[in-house]
């Protein structure tokens, strides 16, 4: 049985000798018999194998076919095309802007229901349950049918309707 040393066999698959070294520490290269050398055989297998992975045919022995990986790429920049546009539009927005927006949104909403007990105090003084349950109830609806009248505009920011 033939054998090639490490010179020979990085020559022959077009290799430095540095490189069929590294191959060799990572696992990656031939097999090597007790003497150290590389078996003609199993080289030959191994070299083979390399060949295939660098022109498109995967381990299994499928071949990858070029025309469907470009048509599947083609998809993919037309399908991210397609949300850049809508963005754009304003039929879609992005996280960032929706956290911007929304935040503004809770933060006026919270600030005026804090302010309703300053703001009923003084009118609801020595008033009935019944009247200060119907007032709180109207304050409340209309600060929600406030808050329901807002629009986002598409630049991060709202405006009320």
């Amino acid at each position: 049985m033939s054998e090639l040393s490490q010179k020979t066999a990085a020559e022959v698959a077009d290799l430095t000798t540095r490189r069929m070294r590294q191959l060799d520490e990572a696992g990656e290269g031939p097999p090597r018999n007790a003497e150290d050398a590389y078996p003609a055989k199993a080289f030959g297998k191994w070299l083979a194998k390399r060949i295939k992975s660098q022109i498109g045919v995967a381990s299994d022995g499928r071949s990858y076919d070029l025309s469907a990986e470009r048509a599947r790429h083609s998809k993919e920049l037309a399908d991210a095309r397609a949300l850049q546009n809508r963005h754009a539009t304003g039929e879609f927005f992005s996280k960032a802007e929706l956290d911007n927006t929304l935040g503004a949104m809770f933060m006026t909403f919270r600030t005026r229901a804090l302010g309703l007990p300053s703001k009923l105090a003084p009118l609801l003084d020595k008033q009935p349950a019944s009247i200060i349950a119907a007032e709180l109830d109207r304050e409340m609806r209309e600060m929600l049918q406030a808050f329901s009248g807002w629009r986002f505009d598409g630049k991060g920011r709202t405006n009320e309707a």
